[in-house]
């Protein structure tokens, strides 16, 4: 479990899924990752679950330290997907629960990640991130990701980001 002054990122458990279900149908959330039914929710639960097991990493379940609430989940893993000109297939990920934009927790736990990562597996990382996603771009730069490519998905486009093993950090 990593510690920070307001989180714990402790690895998924099956108790997140109802919790991970909810933070999938808001809005604000489903806008730039698109409507998945809880089958589709389900596998990825069991995906982020399967990271630790064959890859000792992948996303960590986000917990609110004061009241325990899921906020929710942010980590490296591999999604076989396309990724430009990056390369590396390990990338950044993280989804919250909208109740929880704006108060800085993505930022907080999203560098408690990277510094875990980089501090067991030192490889570098891409995220994938959707054009019009200006928080989440926001925030790559300010955790030292650099554009290198776009690309053309189903879902539209998007930027891929690189970051260098150890890069500092605003």
């Amino acid at each position: 479990m990593i510690e920070t002054p307001r989180l714990f990122l402790r690895l998924p458990t099956h108790s997140d899924f109802q919790p991970i279900v909810e933070m999938f149908e808001e809005g604000p959330v489903s806008r730039h990752i698109g409507k998945l039914s809880r089958a589709e929710i389900w596998t990825r639960l069991l995906r982020d679950v399967g990271h630790w097991q064959l890859m000792q990493f992948g996303l960590f379940s986000i917990v609110e330290r004061n009241t325990g609430d899921y906020v929710g989940k942010v980590g490296h893993a591999i999604f076989e997907r396309q990724l430009g000109r990056a390369d590396t297939n390990i990338e950044m990920s993280g989804t919250l629960r909208s109740e929880f934009h704006g108060r800085g927790y993505a930022r907080e736990a999203a560098q408690a990640a990277q510094a875990w990562f980089e501090s067991e597996h030192k490889q570098r990382t891409a995220c994938l991130i959707a054009l019009e996603n200006f928080p989440s771009l926001r925030l790559a730069d300010r955790l030292g990701f650099r554009e290198i490519d776009r690309v053309s998905r189903e879902k539209g486009d998007a930027v891929v980001l690189v970051r260098d093993p150890l890069q500092s950090e605003d």
